[in-house]
C-alpha cells in the first residue's frame, strides 16, 4: 500500500473522530425516542400509492382489451364518426383474426417476462427508484403506441412495451413497498399491491363498458399513458428506499428518509441496526461520495446463483410455483375474456356484469388483505385454490348447460376466491422465504413464471375455447387447481409469525458473509467456543508465471462465486536432510545419555535410506504454488458488533493478533498449530473484549527466500517471502474492520522463522517506512547472523550451481519447489521505532540445529565458514579464540566440544537476535526465557496454543504454565503491557537487562544471559 495513502487515511480518521460527535447527536436523539410501533404516516401512504400505480397499470393492461375486443377487431358494425375522432386519420378498427388477436393479447406477457427477469438486477445495482423511473418510461410509451396504432404490428409493439414496464413493476414495486413498510404491517401493504392490480382491472373494465364504441376505444388505451405520466411526476417526489441507501454506503441519507417515513416521534435505531450498516460505511459518507463505495458485508444473489445454490432452490420453487398458480388457475381467462364468455349466454349485459365482478374482486381483495396475517399464508392459498377450482367446475357446468345463474355465481366465486389468497400471498412470499440478499432474484424467477403462465393463458385459452365444446375448457382449470393445491401442500411452508427464512425452513442460521470487493467470503464453521472460522481467504494473486519470483500482487477483479475456504492450501515444502539426525540427538539429550550418541553411524543409516528411497513427487495434496491465503478466526460477539456503526465506535474494534509460523523458512503453514481458541479465551478474562486471530501462508524455500544481485538480475525479487508477509499485514490493515477488528491494534506474533521474519519486518526499508502493525512479539527469532550481500549472492550462485542452470527461467519447477536454499539474505538498517516489542527465547534452542560432529578446531572453523560465507579470517579467529575458546575446564559456559557447539548455535542463530531487539529499542521492551524442561526450540508453542488438553511430557505442568504465558501474550497484544491480574510481575527489560524466567514451578526475574560480549560483538556485524 502506498505510504502517502496510509498517511492520508490516518489524517482522515482524525477528521472522522471530530465529526463523529455530530452523528452521535442524531443517533442519541433517535435512541431517546420511544420505541413505539411505527405509525402509518401520510408520507408512507403517499409512497405506497405512487409506487403501486405501477401494479395498477399492470392490472389495467390485463383488462383493457377485454370489453373492446370486437370493436377493435372490426367484428361489429360501426357508424362512421367523422374527423372528431380521427385527427390523426386513424382507422376506426384494425381487422384481425382470432389468432392475431391472441398474439396482441399474449405479446404483453412476453414483454412482461423480459421486464420481470431483468428489473431485479437493475433495482439491486442502480436502486429501486431508478428502476421505477425506467419502467414508467415504458408504461408511458406503450399506451402511446397502442392508442395511435393503425396496423396490427403497431398495436402489438405498444402492448410489448407496456408489458416490459408492467413486468418490471410487478418485481420492483413490491420490493420498494417491503423496504419502506413497517415490518408489523408488511403483509397488509404487500396485499395492497394486488388491490391496485385488481383496481386496475376494474378501472379498465369500467372504461371499456363506456368507451367500447367507434373510435373511443383508443381512449381506453391512452388512459394508461396518462396514468403513467402522473406516476412519473409522483416519482419526482419519491425518495430511494432507506434500506437500499444503507446497503450502498449512504446511511446518513437513509436515516433522514426513514425518519421522515416513520414520523419524527418514532425511534428508528433498532430498525437501522437490523440492516447491518458497517461503521466504515458511515465513515465513507463523511469522507464524501467521491471516494467510491467500500466493500459491503453482503452482496445480492444473482438470478443464476439463486437456483444454483441449494440454500435458495426450494424457496424459488415455492414462490415460482405459487406465482404460476396465480395465472394457471384461470384468473386471466376471466380478466381478459369474461365479456366474450358471458356474451355467449347474455350478450346485452356481459360488459356490465364484468364490471360488477371486477368491483367485487377489488372489494374482496381489500377486505381479505389482513387475513394472511391472521390465519396464515398457506391456509389462504389452499382456500383460494379450492374456491377457484370449484368455481371453474361451476363455470364448466353453467356454460355447458346454459345455466346463466350458475355461470354468474361461478364467476363471482372465482374472483372472490382469487382475492382471498392467490391474489396477494404470492407477492408476500418471496421476502419471507428468502433473505434480503436473494429476494430480487427470487422475485424475478417468480414473476417470470407468472408472466409465462399469463402468456400461455392469453395465447391458448381462446384457441382451446374454440376447439373444445362450449365450457369444457374450464375443466382444465379445475384440474390445474387440484394440481396446484397439492403443490402448495407439498412445497410451500407456512411463514406466518416466522422471524426469518431460516426459521421458515427449519434450518440453522447461515454463516455470515463478508464482501471484500474482489470476492465474497463466507465463514465455514461456527464452533462451540463461539468463534467464526473464515478460512483460506485469498490475499494475493497466484504467485505463478511472471509472478513466480516476484513480489506478491493484491487480488483484482471480482470473483462472482461465494468462497467458503473449504479447500485448504499450503506452500511447497522442503524438509532439510539433517532433520532426522537432529531429532535423534534431542531424544538422547532427554534420556540423559548424550555421550552415547553416534553421529557417524546415524548419518550412514540416513544416507543409505536416502539412496534407496524412490524419488517421489510432493506428497501433500494441499501443496501448490498458488498458496497465498489467510485465515481469520473471530469471536461471533466481535463480528456481530460490525452490524452497528455506533457500537463499533464505542468499542473501537477488537485487537488483532497475526501469527507468523516458523519452519526454517522451508516448511510450515498457517494451519500447522490449529486451534487458537485458548489464546482467544485468555483474552476474555476479566470481562475484556476478545481478540481476532489471523494467520497466513508465505512462500518457502527457493520460491521465497533467494536474494542477491544475480538473483535480481535474473528477474527475481529478493526475499519474496518477506513481501508476502508484508502484503498479508497490509490486507489486515485494509479489511479487518469488516470482521470487527481494529486496524490500529494489530500485533504480529511469530516463532522461529516466524519470529525471525518479525525482526526482518521491523528492520525492513531501514525503518524509514511505516509498518502496518503496532506491536510485535518475537519468539525464538531464528535466522543466521545479519549477513552481508556476499552471503545472499553466494547462496544464489550455489543454488544455480546445484540446479545446473544460469537463470531462474531455466530451473525445473518441481526441483525449485523442493529445494532448500540454505541461507537467507536479511534486511539491515534502522529499526521501526513506532511499535512496542516483546520477545522471548528458550533455554535450549540449539540441539535440533547443531552439527553433532563438531569436535576439532578444524570442524568448528569449517562449520563457521559455511555458516558465514566470506567471513574474514581475523573475524573467524576472534570467534574461535576469544568469544568461544576451546577451553573445557569449566571457566567457560561449556565443558565439551558439543556443549560449545550448542552455545554457538544458541546465541548465533537464536538468542542474540532477542538481544538485538532489546538494545535497538533502548531496552524499552519486555523479554522472557522459557525454561520448562527440556526447553528445546519450539517447546513453547504448545503452551502458546494451549486449549486445556494435557500432553506429555509436561502433562501436569502445561496447564498453569500455559495459562500464564498466554496471559502475558494477550495482555501485551491488547495493552502493550504483559502485566495483568493474577500474573507474576513482568518487568521491562531496562538497563539491567531484566527478563522473566518462566519455569515449570515458578516465574522469576533474572538478568538476561545473552546480554554478553559475544552478542554485543555479533551485533556490530564485523564478520562479513
Amino acid at each position: 500500500m502506498d505510504r502517502a495513502m496510509l498517511n492520508r487515511t490516518s489524517s482522515g480518521c482524525k477528521s472522522l473522530k471530530q465529526q463523529k460527535s455530530v452523528e452521535d447527536v442524531a443517533l442519541e436523539h433517535s435512541d431517546n425516542l420511544m420505541a413505539s410501533p411505527a405509525r402509518v404516516t401520510p408520507f408512507l401512504i403517499y409512497l405506497v400509492f405512487i409506487v403501486t400505480l405501477g401494479p395498477l397499470l399492470f392490472g389495467y393492461h390485463l383488462g383493457e382489451l377485454n370489453a373492446p375486443q370486437k370493436v377493435i377487431t372490426c367484428k361489429v358494425d360501426q357508424v362512421p364518426t367523422g374527423s372528431r375522432y380521427n385527427i390523426f386519420t386513424l382507422p376506426e378498427c384494425i381487422p384481425m383474426s382470432d389468432g392475431q388477436w391472441g398474439l396482441v393479447q399474449s405479446i404483453f406477457t412476453i414483454g412482461g417476462l423480459l421486464g420481470a427477469l431483468f428489473s431485479g438486477s437493475i433495482a439491486t445495482r442502480y436502486g429501486r427508484l431508478f428502476a421505477m423511473e425506467w419502467l414508467t418510461f415504458f408504461l408511458a410509451m406503450g399506451p402511446m403506441a397502442e392508442a395511435l396504432a393503425d396496423k396490427m404490428w403497431v398495436l402489438t409493439l405498444g402492448r410489448a412495451l407496456s408489458g416490459l414496464g408492467a413486468g418490471a413493476a410487478t418485481v420492483v414495486c413490491p420490493i420498494y413497498i417491503s423496504e419502506v413498510a413497517p415490518k408489523e404491517q408488511r403483509g397488509l401493504f404487500g396485499a395492497f399491491t394486488q388491490v391496485q392490480i385488481n383496481f386496475g382491472i376494474f378501472f379498465a373494465q369500467l372504461l371499456g363498458y363506456f368507451l367500447s364504441t367507434n373510435s373511443r376505444w383508443r381512449w381506453i388505451l391512452a388512459t394508461a399513458g396518462i396514468v403513467a405520466g402522473a406516476t412519473f411526476l409522483g416519482l419526482m417526489l419519491t425518495p430511494e428506499t432507506p434500506m437500499w441507501l444503507a446497503a450502498n454506503n449512504r446511511p446518513r441519507m437513509a436515516r433522514e428518509i426513514l425518519q421522515r417515513v416513520r414520523g419524527e416521534a418514532v425511534g428508528i435505531r433498532e430498525e437501522m441496526d437490523s440492516w447491518e450498516i458497517s461503521g466504515d460505511a458511515e465513515q465513507e459518507t463523511l469522507l464524501g461520495p467521491h471516494r467510491g463505495l467500500q466493500p459491503r458485508k453482503q452482496q445480492g444473489v444473482s438470478i443464476l446463483d439463486v437456483i444454483r445454490f441449494p440454500r435458495y432452490r426450494r424457496a424459488v420453487i415455492a414462490v415460482t410455483g405459487t406465482m404460476m398458480a396465480q395465472q394457471l388457475c384461470g384468473i386471466n381467462a376471466v380478466v381478459m375474456y369474461s365479456v366474450a364468455i358471458l356474451g355467449q349466454i347474455m350478450a346485452g349485459q356481459a360488459a356490465l356484469i364484468t364490471v360488477v365482478v371486477s368491483a367485487v374482486n377489488v372489494l374482496v381483495t381489500l377486505l381479505a388483505s389482513p387475513l394472511a396475517d391472521k390465519v396464515g399464508r398457506k391456509p389462504c392459498l389452499l382456500l383460494s385454490i379450492s374456491g377457484m377450482g370449484s368455481a371453474s367446475a361451476m363455470l364448466a357446468v353453467g356454460l355447458t348447460q346454459d345455466f346463466t345463474v350458475l355461470t354468474i355465481i361461478g364467476l363471482t366465486v372465482f374472483v372472490c376466491s382469487f382475492g382471498v389468497g392467490l391474489g396477494s400471498v404470492p407477492f408476500i412470499l418471496p421476502s419471507e422465504l428468502v433473505g434480503p440478499e436473494a429476494v430480487g432474484a427470487a422475485s424475478s424467477w417468480a414473476l417470470a413464471g407468472n408472466w409465462l403462465s399469463t402468456f400461455l393463458v392469453a395465447q391458448f385459452f381462446p384457441l382451446l375455447n374454440d376447439a373444445l365444446p362450449e365450457g369444457r375448457v374450464w375443466w382444465i382449470f379445475a384440474a390445474l387447481a387440484v394440481f396446484f393445491g397439492a403443490f402448495v401442500v407439498a412445497f410451500v411452508p407456512e411463514s406466518k409469525g416466522k422471524a426469518s427464512p431460516d426459521e421458515v425452513w427449519g434450518r440453522s442460521a447461515p454463516l455470515p458473509m463478508v464482501d471484500l470487493g474482489y470476492e465474497v467470503h463466507q465463514a465455514i464453521s461456527f464452533n462451540e467456543t463461539g468463534q467464526l472460522y473464515n478460512l483460506n481467504i485469498r490475499f494475493a494473486q497466484p504467485p505463478v508465471g511472471d509472478l513466480r519470483f516476484a513480489a506478491p500482487v493484491p487480488p483484482t477483479g471480482r470473483d462472482p462465486a461465494v468462497q467458503n475456504g473449504s479447500v485448504g492450501k499450503i506452500c511447497p515444502q522442503a524438509v532439510p536432510n539433517w532433520s532426522p539426525i537432529a531429532s535423534e540427538l534431542e531424544a538422547y539429550i532427554i534420556a540423559g545419555n548424550v555421550s552415547s550418541f553416534n553421529y557417524t553411524a546415524l548419518n550412514q543409516q540416513l544416507q543409505l535410506a536416502l539412496q534407496n528411497a524412490p524419488p517421489t513427487p510432493q506428497t501433500d495434496s494441499r501443496a501448490t504454488e498458488d498458496c497465498l491465503f489467510l485465515d481469520v478466526i473471530v469471536p461471533k460477539a466481535v463480528f456481530d458488533k460490525t452490524s452497528s456503526r455506533r457500537r463499533r465506535w464505542q468499542t473501537g474494534g477488537a485487537p488483532v493478533v497475526i501469527w507468523v509460523y516458523g519452519g526454517g523458512y522451508t516448511l510450515g503453514s498457517k494451519e500447522q498449530w490449529g486451534n487458537p481458541s485458548g489464546l482467544i479465551k485468555a483474552s476474555q478474562t476479566g470481562g475484556r473484549d476478545d481478540i481476532i486471530y489471523v494467520t497466513f501462508n508465505y512462500r518457502l524455500g527457493a520460491l521465497g527466500w533467494l536474494a542477491g544481485p544475480t538473483f535480481q538480475a535474473s528477474g527475481g525479487t529478493s526475499n519474496a517471502g518477506l513481501y508476502d508477509q508484508r502484503l498479508a499485514f497490509q490486507w489486515v490493515a485494509q479489511y479487518i474492520h469488516l470482521f470487527g477488528g481494529d486496524a490500529n491494534q494489530v500485533t504480529i506474533l511469530g516463532e522461529s522463522a516466524g519470529g525471525g521474519s518479525i525482526v526482518h519486518q521491523i528492520t525492513a526499508y531501514g525503518g524509514q517506512q511505516p509498518v502496518p502493525f503496532q506491536r510485535a512479539i518475537s519468539q525464538s527469532p531464528g535466522f543466521q547472523l545479519i549477513a552481508s550481500q556476499y552471503s545472499g549472492e553466494n547462496t544464489t550462485n550455489t543454488f544455480f550451481s546445484v540446479l545446473n542452470v544460469r537463470t531462474l527461467a531455466e530451473g525445473p519447477g518441481e526441483v525449485i519447489r523442493r529445494s532448500d536454499p540454505g541461507k537467507y539474505n536479511s534486511s539491515s538498517g534502522r529499526f521501526a521505532k513506532n511499535i512496542t516489542v516483546m520477545e522471548g527465547h528458550n533455554i535450549a534452542e540449539s540441539p535440533g540445529f547443531t552439527p553433532p560432529y563438531l569436535e576439532t578446531e578444524a570442524d568448528f572453523e569449517s562449520w563457521l565458514q559455511s555458516t558465514l560465507p566470506g567471513i574474514p579470517q581475523p573475524a573467524l579467529d576472534y570467534i574461535l579464540n576469544v568469544l568461544y575458546p576451546a577451553v573445557y575446564d569449566g571457566s567457560e559456559p561449556y565443558t565439551t566440544p558439543l556443549e560449545r557447539a550448542f552455545l554457538m548455535v544458541q546465541e548465533v542463530i537464536f538468542a542474540c537476535n532477542t538481544y538485538y531487539l532489546n538494545t535497538a529499542f533502548n531496552n524499552q521492551t519486555y523479554a522472557y526465557e522459557f525454561q520448562v524442561p527440556p526447553g528445546f526450540h519450539g517447546e513453547d508453542i504448545p503452551y502458546t496454543y494451549y486449549n486445556g488438553e494435557g500432553s506429555d511430557p509436561t502433562q501436569d505442568l502445561i496447564g498453569p504454565v500455559a495459562e500464564e504465558l498466554q496471559g502475558y501474550l494477550v495482555n501485551f497484544a491488547m495493552t502493550s503491557n504483559p502485566n495483568g491480574l493474577g500474573l507474576p510481575y513482568f518487568p521491562m527489560y531496562g538497563a539491567n537487562a531484566s527478563i522473566n524466567a518462566i519455569n515449570a514451578t515458578y516465574t522469576r526475574q533474572q538478568v538476561d544471559d545473552v546480554a554478553n560480549q559475544r552478542c554485543a560483538w555479533f551485533q556490530k556485524g564485523l564478520f562479513g
